[in-house]
């Protein structure tokens, strides 16, 4: 039973055998396109066991003119069959020109089973087949004379499925493949040379620096994107690598239109001219990235799937807007106009290619190689049109200027004659204004003395009435005291009076004593001596606290205008504070946080009080300006010292200024108090004694809720 099986099966093989159109060899022979010469079978489950292929009946004849799967996930057969008609052993070889597939084997049918000739080749395997190192996959066939042999090909991969399936004699694949790598050698011979030319250019040429550089990226970019296409990466770069062997194709194509977007923005000035394209070149930027990643995740078909259209679209883009800047005149458009159409015409040609309209051969094949070749020189040479431009407008404008610096010399010397003769005439004059400027500088200077002291004034007018309710309070104090401790004077020393009669008296000891603790007892004497202590301890606190008044007054008046002393600024603030205690009040309250250990610094002790007045005398306008006859009021002032530099900052929670008021407020005369209440030269003089000191000074303020103004003054002044 199983003899009749094997006899069944055995002539089913050979109906099909027959049934297979044979490929007929002699010596006649230089090449045979396979294409239509063989029958295919898409195995969708990738399991297909040897047995079951052998007596497989559905491998459907191929009608193309090549082979071209496009993207599938399906493992692909191909059944050859060849017969020698001659009576002698033909040697050929069977070449499959691409070397970008991922697995590749060949079999052979003997005694009705598959033996696998050589290894398994692929990006996923051995890239490089020893043998035949520069010649796509390639195997050795031998046919016994007037015989017939049976080849199967399996053949897989991840993206597009392309397999150029070729027999040739010894002759016509050495000249074929010799030409190939002569083709492809020169390419790589014009692309080094434009890189190092560009590169030399780009050191040169610092303006255009830029351009040159994303013009190298993009050149690199596009030789290592047409070795991938061409296989010559995968034989001589990353022979072992299986992931760029994989990948370099993708991930070239994606580097390339990065770069060569950041070309055309840089070489065409877009940013300036074309700002509303950078979107769209942003768009695809991005869309490149996307493609890149996918391919690197692993999902090179759905990343060739996506990147043809986009080249196509992105190449219509650069020709459209090449096209419009062109057409607007613009010179530097014309090459790289031409250099993308010719892309385009063979990115136009490699995808009818693709689609099996046009026929793969030598010219088609390497479409893409010629096209970006000429690419590349177009641009080149656009950069070279561009640098002669940009030298040719350089030219024009040192001519134009130097035209401009003779006409500018001519007339200069024509009018250095009149100019002497007027300026001789003139000079008279000006010596004349010149008097008058002085004197004219004189006055504006007795004016702003006369201006800083009306302000001195003011400040003072305003001292006046606080000065004299300060001292006429513990003066009063004092002469208030001092009539009821003369009467109690007076009553002691009668007290010493009588006590001196009776101690003359011829009274006993006895009466003596009882006549004295009578006179104490009717004068009141221990009530009479607690009033007389109580009586000068007032006149004394009165006495201090008029010294008080009057020290901090000496401190505040220093007369120190033409150079600067050492001197302790918390001692200016204090005394400032009590001059203006009486504006203060019980209803301000007066926080002081000084630095005592770092407040001795160089200074103008007289001017810096000045301005403590100035700015105190505001933030207690400001905090009635708020709170009117109600508590509440604070004013902060804070003293330190830091990093070289001292600062006094003054904080209240007053009415505050709007931002109107801040950008007038040193201006002179400018005032937001009533009329009389104020000379709108304070903050002004404040200003200038700053910038004497060589200091700074900033105001915070908002309204309705406070103003803090910081004042920073260097320890060491120069003056």
């Amino acid at each position: 039973m199983k003899f009749i099986y094997f006899i069944f099966l055995f002539i089913i093989n050979s109906l099909v055998t027959n049934a297979q159109n044979w490929i007929l060899i002699d010596d006649s022979l230089n090449e045979i396109n396979l294409a239509n010469k063989v029958s295919y079978f898409k195995d969708s489950t990738n399991k297909l066991t040897d047995s079951v292929l052998l007596n497989e009946v559905n491998f459907i004849e191929s009608k193309n003119e090549f082979l071209n799967f496009k993207i599938t996930k399906s493992t692909i057969w191909l059944k050859i069959v060849f017969k020698n008609t001659q009576s002698k052993i033909l040697k050929n070889y069977l070449c499959i020109d691409q070397l970008n597939i991922n697995k590749l084997e060949l079999f052979k049918v003997e005694n009705n089973s598959l033996i696998k000739v050589d290894r398994t080749f692929g990006t996923d395997f051995n890239i490089i087949n020893k043998k035949f190192p520069v010649s796509g996959f390639t195997f050795k066939i031998n046919l016994n004379p007037n015989d017939s042999s049976i080849y199967y090909i399996k053949v897989s991969t991840k993206g597009q499925l392309f397999i150029p399936l070729f027999i040739r004699n010894y002759e016509t694949y050495n000249n074929l493949w010799f030409n190939r790598f002569l083709f492809f050698g020169i390419y790589v011979g014009i692309i080094a040379a434009l890189l190092f030319y560009n590169l030399f250019l780009a050191i040169s040429i610092y303006d255009e620096r830029k351009t040159y550089i994303w013009y190298l990226f993009h050149t690199l970019f596009i030789l290592l994107t047409q070795s991938s296409l061409q296989g010559f990466s995968n034989l001589f770069l990353w022979s072992n690598n299986h992931f760029m062997a994989n990948q370099s194709v993708n991930l070239f194509t994606c580097l390339v239109s990065i770069s060569g977007i950041e070309y055309a923005k840089s070489f065409l000035h877009l940013k300036v001219t074309k700002n509303y394209i950078i979107k769209f070149l942003y768009l695809y930027q991005i869309i490149y990235l996307v493609i890149f990643f996918i391919s690197i995740l692993g999902y090179v078909d759905v990343a060739y799937t996506i990147i043809q259209p986009v080249q196509l679209s992105i190449a219509i883009l650069m020709i459209t807007l090449s096209s419009n800047l062109v057409f607007k005149g613009n010179r530097l458009a014309l090459f790289y106009l031409i250099s993308w159409f010719t892309l385009f015409v063979g990115i136009i040609i490699f995808i009818l290619t693709d689609l099996q309209i046009l026929p793969y051969n030598l010219f088609t094949s390497q479409i893409l190689l010629y096209g970006s070749a000429l690419q590349v020189i177009l641009l080149s040479i656009a950069q070279a049109d561009k640098y002669n431009i940009l030298k040719l407008e350089e030219q024009k404008a040192q001519e134009k200027a130097l035209s401009i610096a003779n006409l500018n010399e001519r007339i200069i010397r024509e009018q250095n004659v009149v100019l002497e003769e007027k300026v001789n005439l003139r000079t008279v004059e000006l010596s004349n204004t010149n008097i008058q400027l002085n004197e004219a500088l004189i006055s504006l200077k007795d004016a702003q003395m006369q201006l800083i002291e009306k302000e001195k004034m003011s400040s003072l007018g305003q001292l006046t009435a606080g000065i004299a309710h300060e001292i006429n309070n513990p003066i009063n104090f004092v002469t208030g005291n001092i009539k009821p401790l003369k009467r109690d004077v007076l009553m002691v020393i009668d007290l010493l009076n009588n006590f001196e009669d009776v101690a003359k008296s011829s009274l006993t000891v006895e009466e003596k004593t009882a006549k004295l603790k009578m006179l104490k007892l009717d004068l009141d004497f221990d009530y009479l001596n607690e009033e007389i202590n109580f009586l000068l301890k007032g006149i004394e606190e009165g006495a201090s606290r008029t010294a008080e008044i009057v020290k901090g007054l000496k401190i505040f008046s220093r007369t120190d205008e033409f150079e600067t002393k050492i001197a302790n600024v918390n001692d200016g603030l204090n005394s400032t504070l009590v001059l203006l205690n009486n504006l203060i009040s019980t209803k301000i309250k007066v926080i002081k946080e000084f630095d005592n250990e770092n407040a001795v610094i160089e200074h103008f002790p007289g001017k810096l009080n000045q301005v403590f007045m100035n700015i105190l005398s505001n933030s207690i306008f400001a905090i009635n300006q708020k709170w009117v006859n109600e508590t509440g009021g604070v004013i902060n002032i804070k003293t330190e010292n830091i990093d070289g530099r001292f600062v006094i900052s003054f904080t209240d929670n007053g009415i505050g200024m709007s931002e109107d008021v801040l950008n007038r407020i040193y201006e002179p005369f400018y005032t937001t108090k009533p009329v009389g209440a104020g000379t709108g030269l304070g903050m002004s003089i404040v200003y200038k004694t700053i910038e004497l000191h060589k200091g700074k000074i900033t105001i915070d303020s908002k309204l309705n809720q406070g103003t803090t103004i910081k004042i920073e003054i260097p320890n060491k002044l120069i003056i």
